[in-house]
């Protein structure tokens, strides 16, 4: 079965016209599943699915080469203000629709790690991504989108249009730069 799928991505991938009305962010999310998927598959059916695994690991290895040579480019700044304003967003539509701050947000969601320093608890990699120059080299950028969809998952706020149109704004600069 996973083989029919990963036909059906390198063909969407390799005739598609118009890339841009499909999302990197997609893409790279079924591939991840695909892959999870093919591993569980070697655990118990045996040597016969290990090709496909071997092409999924490729295929994603080669759409994080991309996305991470996007980030190196010119356009990566712009990407990473974009990573930035989705967390600030993402944040702000959390506190609002939860009453809570971005601990509860990160223990709920089990996206970013919790750390207890000195008596209080500190979320050193979710800060770095709430402005410009603490933005990694090799931004996590699939934890700043799942982080979004998280919290717009929650319910709404004064701030959900602006973060769907800035996660859709980001999507599409990703896959320009991308290409």
């Amino acid at each position: 079965m996973s083989v029919y799928y990963l036909f059906c991505i390198n063909w969407l991938i390799l005739t598609d016209d118009d890339p841009n009305k499909y999302s990197v962010i997609l893409i790279s999310s079924i591939i991840h599943l695909l892959t999870h998927t093919s591993k569980l598959a070697d655990t118990h059916a045996g040597a016969h699915t290990r090709l496909p695994h071997k092409q999924l690991t490729i295929l994603q290895g080669n759409l994080e080469d991309a996305v991470q040579t996007a980030f190196a480019k010119d356009a990566g700044q712009r990407l990473r203000e974009l990573l930035v304003q989705l967390m600030i967003l993402s944040l702000q539509h959390w506190e609002e629709n939860s009453g809570t701050t971005k601990i509860e947000l990160a223990e709920q969601s089990g996206i970013w790690k919790v750390h207890l320093d000195k008596g209080y608890f500190r979320l050193r990699t979710f800060d770095r991504y709430l402005s410009v120059p603490s933005v990694p080299k090799k931004p996590r950028w699939k934890d700043v989108t799942r982080t979004a969809r998280y919290v717009l998952a929650s319910g709404e706020s004064s701030v959900s249009d602006q973060l769907r149109l800035t996660l859709k704004e980001f999507q599409k600069h990703l896959l320009q730069a991308a290409s």
